[in-house]
């Protein structure tokens, strides 16, 4: 009466919560198979040029990894949240799915503080550089 308010279909409201469960506790794309942009395809593995790929890494191994290691010392909610949005944006600048899915996971875990998860999410990171730098090779 009071809250202004819509009416959601159970339906909708089911598969949100699916969604959004699946995202928080879901893989960040780390396979060995996978290429940098999610697919399978072994034909064109990298979306970005290997000038692109150099900068990303370069970035990630400075600025980013320093941002990450205060981060996961201090482990301030709202922080976490804008890093993870940056990492999205990132990703997306860059073509490199792996850290688009990683912000996206990060962001519905410290928004839902799922704090566990989340610290389990947030050490990924390592792994993530690691895949990134494994193309820069290939």
């Amino acid at each position: 009466k009071y809250l202004k308010y819509d009416i959601v279909a159970k339906d909708e409201m089911m598969q949100d919560a699916a969604q959004a469960e699946s995202a928080a506790k879901g893989k960040t794309g780390i396979e060995p198979e996978d290429n940098l942009n999610g697919l399978k395809t072994p034909k064109k593995p990298l979306e970005v040029s290997a000038q692109k790929l150099s900068e990303l890494i370069s970035m990630l191994e400075n600025e980013i990894s320093a941002r990450h290691d205060k981060l996961k010392k201090e482990f301030i909610i709202n922080d976490i949240e804008d890093f993870a949005q940056e990492m999205q944006e990132l990703g997306r600048q860059y073509g490199a799915n792996i850290l688009t899915e990683w912000g996206k996971k990060l962001s519905v875990q410290a928004g839902s503080f799922d704090l566990e998860n989340l610290t389990a999410a947030f050490d990924e990171f390592e792994n993530i550089l690691k895949t990134i730098k494994s193309f820069k090779e290939e």
